[in-house]
């Protein structure tokens, strides 16, 4: 007798075993199951300040939706990564540098965008959306991003008696520089001369400001051709040499963007022109002065631009899903998040890193607090483009500095320099 109930209590067991495994499995594994995963790859290491600010709103959308889960992703901008990533079809959404949307090898993988954002191409300048586009397809939302501004020491200028508040043209510019020059000890703008990447973005927004370019593309047969060596490139590198030169900081000929803000940060300079981090460069300082900017665009002048996209890879199971993420995203309350920037451990603060590119942020709460910062958004409507295209890239790295460095200390002619990166 007593083995039979240990029999039966044996098979109970099991039964109560099994069935248990059974449930557990599919309260783990079953519900697990219903959850759409997404991943989202960013161009920032995903413990890295910045990728903590994006976790934030990647956490946030997580918490309201049970049905679908986001997993955040850390990169960088190398293509080949991307590459990579695209073929193996391990990513959903990506951070895209919007000089990949149209790279015809990374492009063909991604999800046109056009049907599901049509209302939304109206947040945004024609010229941004633009970059967005590969012919006729959306393949990228633009999300957030840089562009340059003119940034001014307050105290100097009022010193000089000028307001740059009022300009409308490079000339004006010049003028100030020069009344700067003539009532104040410091220098009227910092400039960027070194053999540097540095030298390329900022060279390139007074070429494109005085009518040139870096490239054209046959409308006819898509070829593309080096057209820097024009008469427009010619007077833009004649006026940031030999006229704008003369009020930069000493041994400018050999900075970089570095000693740029170094010279602007401790008031050796009146103007710098710089991306949103020059302002959170004198925040870093523990504001020496109060700084004022204007867009470039005031000036009738081009500003280079970095704009983040958001796209899709065409492989995704989840596109939908991947579109509503996106649109979360792009939200002016989300983006007014991105605003409260990155922790710089060193300053024990948080500093903004990149601004939206979304063009109707003035009445959002971080712009109503920071109206300076708003000169970066309007900096997108008239894009100095510095990587025109892949084939361009390699020379911006390496001939686009030199030659345009030997122009600067002399050592060649401005016509000379441009031949030579033409040819």
């Amino acid at each position: 007798m007593i083995k039979v109930i240990w029999k039966i209590t044996f098979v109970i067991a099991i039964i109560l075993f099994i069935g248990t495994s059974i449930l557990f499995v599919c309260l783990s594994g079953c519900h697990k199951n219903d959850v759409i995963e997404l991943h989202f790859r960013i161009t920032w290491e995903e413990h890295s300040g910045r990728g903590e600010a994006v976790q934030l709103l990647v956490d946030a959308y997580n918490d309201v939706h049970d049905d679908v889960h986001v997993t955040l992703i850390g990169g960088d901008e190398d293509r080949e990564a991307y590459t990579v990533a695209l073929d193996e079809d391990y990513v959903d959404i990506y951070v895209m540098p919007y000089r990949y949307i149209q790279d015809l090898q990374l492009s063909i993988d991604l999800f046109p965008l056009t049907d599901a954002f049509e209302n939304e191409k109206q947040y945004y300048y024609d010229s941004i959306i633009q970059l967005a586009m590969e012919k006729d397809d959306l393949l990228g939302i633009p999300w957030i991003g840089h562009s340059m501004a003119l940034i001014y020491n307050k105290n100097l200028v009022t010193r000089a008696s000028v307001d740059p508040e009022g300009w409308a043209s490079m000339d004006d510019l010049l003028d100030g520089c020069m009344a700067v020059e003539e009532k104040t000890h410091a220098a009227g703008i910092g400039l960027v001369g070194a053999k540097h990447h540095d030298l390329t973005w900022m060279v390139s927004q007074f070429i494109y400001s005085f009518g040139g370019s870096l490239v054209t593309v046959d409308s006819d047969t898509g070829q593309e051709s080096i057209s820097i060596n024009s008469e427009q490139s010619i007077e833009a590198l004649e006026f940031y040499i030999n006229k704008l030169g003369i009020y930069a900081q000493e041994g400018w000929q050999e900075d970089t963007g570095v000693e740029v803000m170094e010279a602007f940060g401790t008031s050796r300079v009146a103007f710098e022109i710089q991306g949103p981090w020059g302002i959170s460069d004198i925040w870093k300082r523990g504001n020496p002065f109060e700084v004022g900017v204007i867009p470039l665009s005031q000036l009738n002048m081009y500003s280079e631009v970095g704009p983040l996209m958001l796209s899709i890879s065409k492989d995704s199971p989840y596109k939908d899903e991947a579109i509503d993420f996106i649109r979360y995203m792009i939200e002016i309350e989300n983006l007014d998040k991105i605003m409260e920037g990155e922790y710089i451990p060193k300053y024990d603060a948080y500093y903004p890193f990149r601004v939206p590119v979304r063009k109707d942020m003035e009445n959002s709460d971080f712009f109503k607090q920071y109206p300076e910062f708003y000169a970066f958004i309007e900096g997108f409507e008239m894009p100095s483009i510095n990587t025109p295209s892949e084939e361009w890239a390699e020379i911006q790295d390496s001939t686009y500095p030199y030659y345009i460095h030997q122009a600067i200390i002399r050592n060649m002619i401005i016509e000379d320099a441009l031949k030579e990166i033409e040819e």
